[in-house]
């Protein structure tokens, strides 16, 4: 049984309509990282369509480390584009298990044919449909595989539940928290993945009037925000209420729920929440639509472990102190 990955890249169609050129060096750079971090994974098979990327190997790690370096690759080539150009070179993808069929084929000079048949393709796809965002989602069947894959040490990253995607019966979705990057010990590098966190708050505010468009990078900010959530102390508390502060509007309500997501994970960033800063962004906000959507948010089918704790925090809070 094979890993198989899927990507393609988000808002490439647009890109063409508007500037074949430009898209052309988007799709020109995405094949060169895509091929030169190849070369560091001998047992990975790669195929490249247009703007699609097919991956496989019977290593599940081999394919996810691959996936989650493509990622960073191309979020860090994006910010090397001018600001004012339409280049944006950001993937999203899934993956998923099964058998793989592959055979050699042969070619003419004009003909090139990639014979490739693979359920777990069929699913990687659907899966990538369903998501908005650089996510980079793993589907797998409840039980032995799902606690084989996610115990896998051999995986550089964390995969993170996320219970409201329930797409085929039997089966748990993790994010790939891509953003957090590991020193070659194997330590997570705080630095370096604080940078990516930082490229994805850029890009909200750079296309925060583009409604059309925006969800997909408030959604990659999400996932910056959960990888980031490993290096936060007591200390860094600032970090949200300086979040809060930046994406205040309403239609930034999921980063406010990302925010609310990573702070209910530890009892410290709970009672931090209960600051001051916090409370000023309650009063202002508790009766607007933005609040309405993100409290919904809590209460959607998955959620309920974080909806109970997130109800508890605001029951905690001294009456006064929001009134």
């Amino acid at each position: 049984m094979s890993c198989v990955g899927y990507v393609d890249l988000l808002g490439f169609s647009d890109q063409v309509k508007i500037n074949m050129d430009s898209a052309s060096e988007v799709l020109n750079d995405f094949y060169n990282i895509g091929y030169e971090l190849k070369k560091e994974y001998s047992d990975l098979k790669l195929m490249m369509i247009s703007d699609s990327l097919f991956c496989w190997s019977e290593l599940d790690s081999t394919v996810i480390n691959f996936l989650c370096a493509l990622y960073r690759h191309c979020f860090e080539h994006t910010a090397l584009y001018p600001k004012d150009s339409d280049k944006i070179l950001i993937p999203r993808g899934a993956v998923a298990k099964g058998d793989v069929l592959t055979q050699q084929r042969t070619e003419a000079p004009q003909i090139k044919k990639n014979f490739m048949i693979s359920p777990a393709l069929v699913d990687a796809v659907k899966l990538e449909g369903k998501i908005k965002g650089a996510r980079l989602l793993v589907g797998l069947k409840s039980g032995k595989e799902y606690k084989k894959v996610i115990w896998d040490h051999q995986i550089d990253t964390v995969l993170y539940n996320d219970s409201t995607i329930s797409l085929v019966e039997g089966y748990e979705y993790c994010d790939a928290l891509w953003f957090r990057i590991t020193n070659r010990h194997g330590s997570p590098n705080k630095k370096k993945t604080l940078k990516f966190v930082h490229l994805a708050e850029n890009l909200v505010e750079r296309y925060s009037d583009k409604s059309r468009i925006i969800e997909h990078y408030i959604e990659t900010l999400r996932i910056g925000l959960l990888s980031y959530s490993i290096f936060l102390e007591p200390t860094d508390m600032t970090f949200f209420s300086d979040l809060f502060s930046r994406f205040s509007d309403d239609k930034f309500w999921r980063i406010w729920f990302a925010i609310f997501e990573v702070a209910l994970q530890s009892p410290e960033r709970i009672r931090y929440l209960a600051h001051e800063s916090f409370v000023t962004f309650l009063k202002k906000k508790a009766l607007t639509k933005g609040w309405s959507q993100m409290t919904s948010c809590f209460r959607q089918k998955g959620n309920e472990h974080l909806y109970k704790l997130f109800a508890d925090f605001l029951n905690d809070l001294p009456i006064s102190s929001i009134i």
